[in-house]
């Protein structure tokens, strides 16, 4: 049975949200304030990286729990506090760091940026670059193929990874036909 929320359970929630976009514009006069002072922005994250895998990952202090409780607790509050608000990011590792006084969690999503790199065909050394760009090209080639090789293997997650494959054969097959050998 589908219950109406009263007035006081609706008041509430506009309350909660209300305190969260006065957080949000209190941030937002900071950085404003910071850049009005040219003064370096304080990082959201510890670290922030993309990797080879074609993954973008973030590192960040958990805040609203203590450094001393357990890691059962920190991953719990980990999944229930904070992925949430980070979809489509899941989680990669969470460890206990004495320099930034707490835990601290790797959280990753897929994030296929191409960066492949193709050089030009200008000068004398380019056929001996090209060669050696394909050869590299054909190597990365065959360890997908191995991966891929049997159908069962592929699975939601590694459509991106097949989809950076396709992309390589129809890239390298363009400049084939580009390059006179």
């Amino acid at each position: 049975m589908i219950t109406e929320k009263t007035l006081e359970e609706q008041l509430r929630e506009e309350i909660e949200r209300q305190k969260v976009h006065i957080k949000k514009l209190q941030g937002d006069v900071g950085k404003w304030k910071r850049m009005a002072r040219e003064q370096k922005s304080k990082p959201e994250f510890l670290r922030e990286q993309h990797d080879e895998r074609g993954r973008h990952i973030i590192e960040m202090h958990l805040k609203g729990i203590p450094g001393d409780v357990s890691y059962l607790e920190a991953l719990e509050h980990l999944k229930y506090e904070v992925l949430p608000h980070y979809y489509p990011y899941y989680y990669l590792a969470c460890y206990q760091s004495k320099k930034n006084d707490g835990w601290v969690a790797r959280i990753a999503k897929e994030d296929i940026v191409d960066m492949s790199y193709i050089p030009a065909n200008h000068d004398a050394n380019s056929k001996e670059v090209l060669n050696k760009f394909y050869w590299d090209l054909y190597n990365q080639l065959k360890r997908y193929n191995h991966y891929f090789s049997s159908v069962e293997n592929i699975s939601k997650d590694d459509v991106p990874k097949v989809e950076v494959l396709l992309f390589l054969i129809n890239r390298m097959m363009e400049k084939i036909l580009e390059v006179e050998f």
